[in-house]
């Protein structure tokens, strides 16, 4: 299999423009993501750098700001010399700071998302300062989104629920940021944010959309309530989490031989699992399995959702 697959690779390398950035981004992609799903360590460094030093040059000075904070995710998720990648992104900050929303904010994003995890495992180190400063950044481009939003058409409908999600993001910033907001008034703008999107998707007939955003509701009740012990507020967290988990199960039958049915099965069994509802937790569980996607395909946090539903079930 793994001979078949650098035949293809091989084979498409010939019928690209080398000339043509486009091609060669595509064909980077194509080879990074072979070298993840593979696990080929020693093949991604060959790919990342031979990528840098054929496309970097050929780019413009905007272009080259999106590579290298692109590049700072993909070195990040990978564990590889990340920190000379967040070194010179540092330098570029003032740069970044001089392009237009929403460029300006995407672009930030993936500096503060990494410094944000350095942060949670409390190794932040010399980038301290950068992160203090970030942080300042994030809160105050909720004015930036709010202007966006109202300039924004209506038939913008992903564009707007991507913003939305923004916000939901901002508020988390505020929390760590400001700390005194009130646990519960914090819950109920996060979950209105949320309401949002889903009533935004249902409004243009979007229903599996609309499933992902019962789950992600789902998602944030459930990390909501393990983040407090006012047991009425629980309660209450609980009884939302259930609505929107019985939404998300009734609608999803619908799609089930849709892609994103085994990953969404994956996320209803955890849920159901939290709520205790191990026979449906099971079921959901078992539709995964059978879907006999690799787990490493998915994000870390599906990949810890699969291990606790694993030793719930082995």
């Amino acid at each position: 299999m793994i001979q078949k697959q650098n035949y293809f690779l091989l084979k498409y390398s010939t019928l690209i423009n080398k000339r043509n950035i486009d091609d060669l981004l595509k064909f980077n992609n194509y080879n990074l993501e072979y070298a993840r799903q593979t696990n080929n360590r020693e093949f991604f460094i060959e790919a990342l750098e031979k990528g840098r030093n054929e496309i970097l040059p050929s780019l413009s000075e905007v272009e080259k700001l999106v590579f290298e904070a692109c590049e700072l995710r993909i070195r990040w998720n990978s564990q590889y010399r990340w920190e000379e990648q967040l070194n010179l992104l540092g330098d570029y900050l003032p740069k970044y700071l001089e392009l237009e929303f929403p460029s300006r904010f995407n672009l930030i994003k993936e500096i503060y998302l990494v410094l944000r995890n350095l942060a949670e495992k409390q190794k932040l180190g010399s980038f301290e300062g950068l992160f203090i400063q970030l942080l300042e950044f994030m809160w105050q481009s909720k004015t930036d989104i709010e202007i966006y939003l109202k300039d924004l058409p209506d038939y913008c409908v992903f564009e707007r629920c991507h913003w939305e999600e923004e916000m939901v993001a901002l508020r988390r910033v505020q929390k760590k940021n400001e700390g005194q907001i009130p646990f519960p008034g914090y819950c109920m703008e996060v979950l209105t944010h949320l309401e949002n999107i889903k009533d935004i998707q249902l409004q243009h007939g979007n229903i599996l959309p609309a499933v992902k955003v019962d789950l992600n509701i789902t998602d944030e009740c459930m990390a909501l309530a393990q983040a407090t012990r006012d047991e009425t507020l629980i309660h209450d967290l609980k009884d939302t989490l259930r609505q929107h988990l019985n939404n998300a199960c009734r609608d999803l039958e619908k799609f089930w031989w849709h892609s994103a049915f085994p990953e969404y099965a994956l996320r209803i069994a955890r849920y159901a699992l939290f709520l205790n509802d191990k026979e449906r937790a099971k079921r959901y569980f078992d539709d995964f399995v059978r879907s006999k996607i690799s787990i490493n395909h998915y994000a870390e946090w599906l990949q810890r959702y699969h291990y606790e539903l694993r030793q719930a079930f082995r």
